[in-house]
């Protein structure tokens, strides 16, 4: 494999398949076509059916034995530790699974960590604590959330952080509309960005998964 500086782990069940393929799957699928660094990318994920992978190019299955014993979970992201420990990615994406991370923090791994929640992150292993939620914040470089409600649901129980991220959102909302107003008056764009005010906060936490990894 030439060499890849970002590494996409996908949750062990999502079929990178163009059968099969979860919401994750389909993420990724969808970015990657417009994504800078497409070329510096690596897929990893689990599946059997390789005959209908949505990316050859980019796609490394971590297969496991049909007669593992224990959590395959764990046994998988082992797996991706030792292609990780090979080619020493500088950004590591990982979907829906909070529970990867810890464990990658726990191997040590030196690289940025970027966490996509597309479920309600309290009944996630690895993010239903607080205490649990906390390390994410403070140990992932990005935390992205398919939807305002998920990050609300994230951020449960940290009234005052809650509160300034709130305040901070807002401000970014409130500028993007004056900025679009002043460049295009009486435009499309004025109305597209009063549609778009209510998931500005994804779509700027989705384009800093792809510029702020450096």
């Amino acid at each position: 494999m030439s060499k890849k500086k970002i590494a996409i782990l996908l949750p062990f069940k999502d079929n990178f398949t163009n059968s099969k393929a979860g919401s994750a799957s389909i993420w990724v699928k969808d970015f990657n076509k417009k994504s800078l660094y497409k070329n510096q990318i690596a897929i990893f994920g689990n599946t059997d059916d390789s005959y209908d992978l949505i990316d050859n190019k980019n796609y490394i299955n971590l297969s496991l034995s049909k007669l593992t014993i224990g959590s395959k979970n764990i046994l998988y992201v082992k797996e991706f530790i030792k292609h990780y420990l090979k080619h020493k990615f500088d950004l590591i994406e990982i979907h829906n699974r909070p529970s990867y991370v810890h464990q990658l923090i726990e191997n040590k791994i030196d690289a940025n960590l970027v966490l996509i929640f597309h479920n309600n992150p309290l009944s996630l292993g690895g993010s239903s604590s607080l205490k649990e939620r906390k390390v994410l914040l403070n140990r992932c470089d990005n935390l992205i959330f398919v939807s305002y409600w998920v990050k609300e649901k994230f951020f449960e129980g940290f009234d005052y952080l809650t509160g300034k991220l709130m305040k901070l959102n807002l401000f970014k909302k409130i500028s993007l509309l004056i900025f679009t107003m002043v460049v295009y008056p009486f435009s499309f764009f004025v109305l597209l960005c009063l549609y778009l005010i209510g998931f500005s906060t994804v779509i700027i936490a989705k384009s800093l998964s792809w510029v702020g990894w450096k």
